[in-house]
């Protein structure tokens, strides 16, 4: 895979991110980072970017590999999709995965944002879009866990 300089980027956010944790949530953070990775590779994302977009991503992806998405889009397209990947389909399958995944998701558009990675003008909309994303991601995540704790009280 090419290493563009949004990789690059990505890897400053998850680094800063695990320096102030320790070893077990900087782990999950890692796990998330490579889980962002590979659903920048392999999902569709017609509906987080419109269907022109995403084919030219899927012409990409055939020709280039992985690595596609951010050698041809930038990170506004990147927090357009921040949605589809805290979804159900790619939610991490450990309950504190998933919740590490929601937060550093959640994080992550804030900290382009202020580090000037991201055009307020043209990423506002998805700003919010990706904020309450994340709050409905947060809400499944303790519906579910609400859930599983009532079945096991009724057995």
């Amino acid at each position: 895979m090419e290493r563009t300089t949004h990789h690059q980027v990505l890897d400053v956010f998850v680094a800063t991110a695990q320096a102030s944790v320790g070893p077990a949530t900087a782990a999950r953070y890692a796990r998330v980072h490579r889980q962002l990775l590979r659903f920048l590779d392999e999902a569709e994302l017609g509906s987080s970017l419109g269907s022109g977009l995403a084919a030219l991503l899927g012409l990409e992806r055939e020709l280039g590999g992985p690595g596609a998405f951010l050698r041809v889009y930038g990170f506004d397209e990147l927090v357009c999709c921040l949605p589809a990947f805290v979804g159900p389909s790619w939610l991490l399958p450990a309950r504190a995965d998933a919740r590490s995944q929601i937060s550093l998701s959640g994080r992550l558009p804030r900290w382009l944002d202020r580090h000037g990675y991201l055009d307020s003008r043209l990423a506002g909309w998805a700003l919010w879009e990706a904020e309450k994303a994340m709050d409905d991601a947060r809400h499944r995540l303790r519906e579910g866990f609400s859930d599983a704790q009532r079945e096991r009280r009724c057995e």
